[in-house]
């Protein structure tokens, strides 16, 4: 546990920069800035220059928005090394961040071993739905807040249809305890009590068996193997042992011999059989009468939230054996985790889901953790920026705003928040902890857990489309026919969709991604109770609180941030965005409980906010902001000053970052798709990517000539604000006229 910046991803930063400093320096002498000797000013820079790229949330219009500013910033893209375009920043950048959509691609990226974004895209399914059974649907933007339950009377229960699925788990006692019993029995009784519902199309196959259009029998994408928590035992001159275990978080004792934690475990076949046992035996009787529920407010259905879309009152059986066949796979994969002893929420499958789309095609076993990347050859080598995920924490039934919600942020490293000054090892997440402390120990040895962090399931935690698009779930199943919704409502049961909702009991919160048990409690400071009391994490899409764009790690005064790089691709009218997004994190800076920083202006010590002034929405498309690149916060005197005098008479080394802001705009092609567009073709996907591109280059400097060397002048603008509050003799370089002109032509304040 820690609130410092951990000690790996110091020595990955140091070693990294040298190769981004290198790259920096290469791009200023390729774009020739008029008047800026680039060897004298690597020779006296006081630090590196930190350069850090953030994508937004936004579905797979973010994802490929996000892809293509990466290929315009890679000098591995063709021609991206040429006369008015950017290649060479995504090699001197030292820090990348993702959120939603935008996680999507950064992990896509970094589970390739860094490989080139315009070869990256062909290891990418996106024409085939994203979720199966569910079909592309207009913009359409809901909070959590917003969602209602259906109408009372269709979560009553069949008796008749159910009747059968619920004597599959009455086997004869004599029998041995796993015999008799398959997973796959589970789902072929299922389908053959869909045979028998009265209503089917009448031109169905009765014989298809799982078949494409083709007639070949279809495959589900990615590889099921298993994924088994592994319990290291950790201890002074000890290696790690592995040792596969169950049930040990249902224990709580302080200390356990070898013997008897032996004694709990089953073999592993074991293990796997009752998992794909208690898959289906929970609740199917229950509905999800009150998954999400705004208390005390009018019901709102499904129809008025989402106006004019047409939902189909068919489902036929060959579609409901295809789409059920995808979400079985869904299960054998999450199966292991169950068995584990750990709770299992959406989140689990969305992200398993979402692996199979966009995760390079030999990352998408379960058995990938996002701190598994160490291992690659390209982190080992220091040759990819350093990844941040983000996601929100979020109390079930609590509504916060971008000025007081928790930001949590996923490191190759570690898991924890600066608002909380708290992290752990992301390895031993998943481990019972208690003061910080693993709570069982053999002989003075720890006993941590291991591989709780799959890529998959972080990837999933910082995007809820999921829950979104359970909308049109919901609305399918009551716009169905009885016996096709309680057919949809029950495998919609078996991923945890229950009617009750309980804060003690994780099961219940379906709709958060569940990080249980915690490894936070009874840690740190006993009044952030959300933390410190609470025996679960819930965590939520990382823009929920209206700060879809990861801009909070890079404020970070540890991480030395110079400039950040950020693309928004939020729809905030008619899939566009209008500032509101970078307005959002503005406002939580600005608001009191949020430090600032003291710097030098005008020869006088001031308190400033770490975050500059951003103009409301309507300014933001007055201006034009949201249609061409902008950058925040050039000028530190044009900062908001705060009231309170400077702590200290000294001035802090860390100066706020400059922040560049690309919003999506129709530059080469109209990218304003749906957030839930869930499948896109090879033309669209090349149409977005280049559009992203262009927006980033500005059409290859087509609008102007001198944009690349202003970029530069961005880069170099905080290296010559620390030049400036020096009284060293040997600081004789001053910022050149040709700068000036280009922070007067692209920077708001």
């Amino acid at each position: 546990m820690s609130s410092d910046l951990n000690a790996q991803e110091l020595n990955y930063i140091s070693e990294r920069q040298r190769i981004t400093q290198d790259a920096i320096y290469d791009f200023l002498t390729r774009v020739k800035i008029p008047g800026l000797d680039v060897r004298k000013l690597a020779l006296s820079t006081k630090k590196p220059i930190t350069l850090a790229l953030g994508i937004s949330g936004g579905g797979y219009r973010a994802f490929l928005n996000g892809a293509g500013m990466l290929s315009a910033l890679d000098d591995r893209t063709l021609n991206s090394t040429q006369e008015g375009h950017l290649g060479g920043l995504l090699q001197g950048a030292t820090y990348i961040a993702g959120i939603s959509g935008g996680s999507w691609t950064l992990m896509s990226l970094i589970l390739s071993d860094f490989m080139p974004l315009v070869k990256l895209r062909h290891e990418w399914d996106m024409f085939e739905p994203l979720l199966e059974g569910i079909p592309n649907l207009a913009q359409i933007e809901v909070s959590r807040a917003d969602i209602q339950v259906l109408p009372a009377g269709l979560h009553e229960a069949g008796e008749d249809f159910y009747q059968k699925l619920n004597n599959i788990d009455k086997r004869d006692q004599s029998e041995d305890y796993f015999e008799g019993f398959a997973y796959d029995d589970v789902f072929e009784a299922f389908y053959s009590s869909l045979e028998l519902l009265s209503d089917l199309d009448a031109d169905e196959d009765e014989n298809y068996i799982g078949n494409d259009s083709n007639g070949s029998e279809s495959q589900d994408q990615g590889e099921v193997t298993e994924a088994v928590a592994e319990v290291v035992i950790i201890g002074p001159d000890v290696e790690e042992d592995p040792v596969y275990l169950e049930g040990i978080l249902a224990e709580h004792s302080d200390n356990i011999s070898l013997e008897e934690l032996l004694k709990q475990a089953e073999p592993a076949d074991a293990l796997q059989k009752r998992a794909e046992e208690q898959i289906w035996a929970e609740s199917v009787k229950t509905f999800f009468k009150d998954v999400f529920k705004k208390k005390e407010e009018p019901k709102v259905t499904a129809q008025n939230i989402l106006p004019g879309i047409q939902f189909s009152k068919n489902l036929s059986l060959k579609n409901m054996r295809k789409i059920f066949s995808f979400y079985k796979s869904l299960h054998l994969e999450v199966c292991s985790k169950k068995a584990a002893g750990y709770p299992v929420s959406f989140t689990d499958y969305w992200g398993r889901a979402l692996s199979r789309r966009v995760f390079p095609k030999n990352s998408r076993s379960p058995n990938i953790t996002f701190s598994g990347i160490t291992n690659l050859t390209s982190f080992s080598q220091y040759q990819q920026p350093f990844p941040i995920i983000i996601s929100n924490l979020r109390e079930p039934g609590l509504e916060k705003t971008s000025v007081n919600s928790s930001l949590f942020e996923f490191t190759p490293y570690e898991f924890g928040s600066f608002d909380f000054s708290m992290f752990c090892d992301l390895r031993y997440l998943g481990t019972l902890l208690n003061e910080g402390e693993p709570l069982f120990h053999i002989n003075n040895r720890s006993i941590c857990h291991r591989n709780f962090d799959n890529a998959g399931f972080i990837t999933g935690t910082s995007s809820s489309l999921f829950n979104n698009v359970l909308i049109y779930v919901w609305q399918l199943a009551a716009s169905s026919s009885k016996q096709k919704s309680q057919a949809i409502r029950a495998v919609l049961n078996t991923f945890g969709l229950t009617s009750s909702q309980n804060s003690d009991d994780p099961k219940k919160h379906p709709d958060y991604a569940l990080y249980s048990p915690n490894p936070f409690f009874h840690y740190g400071d006993p009044t952030n109770k959300e933390l410190y009391l609470s025996k679960n994490l819930y965590m939520v899409d990382g823009g929920e609180d209206g700060q879809n764009i990861p801009y909070q790690p890079f404020m970070q005064a540890a991480r030395q941030v110079d400039v950040i790089l950020s693309i928004d691709s939020t729809a905030d009218i008619k899939g566009w965005p209008n500032g509101t997004i970078i307005q959002n994190t503005y406002l939580r800076y600005n608001a009191t409980g949020h430090s600032g920083t003291t710097v030098t202006v005008n020869g006088m010590i001031k308190s400033i906010n770490l975050f500059p002034d951003i103009p409301d929405p309507e300014e933001f498309v007055d201006k034009g902001l949201n249609k061409r690149p902008v950058f925040f916060g050039c000028h530190l005197e044009k900062y908001h000053h705060r009231d309170e005098l400077p702590k200290a008479r000294g001035v802090n080394s860390f100066l706020p970052p400059i922040i560049g802001y690309f919003g999506n705009t129709e530059y080469s092609y109209p990218s304003n798709t749906s957030t839930f567009k869930l499948t896109y073709g090879n033309e669209e996907i090349n149409k977005l990517m280049e559009n992203a591109y262009n927006i980033v280059t500005t059409g290859n400097s087509t609008t102007d000539e001198d944009y690349p060397r202003c970029v530069g002048c961005i880069l170099i603008k905080r290296e010559f604000d620390r030049k400036a509050r020096s009284m060293s003799i040997l600081n004789d370089m001053e910022i050149p006229d040709f700068c000036n002109q280009c922070y007067s032509r692209y920077c708001y304040n």
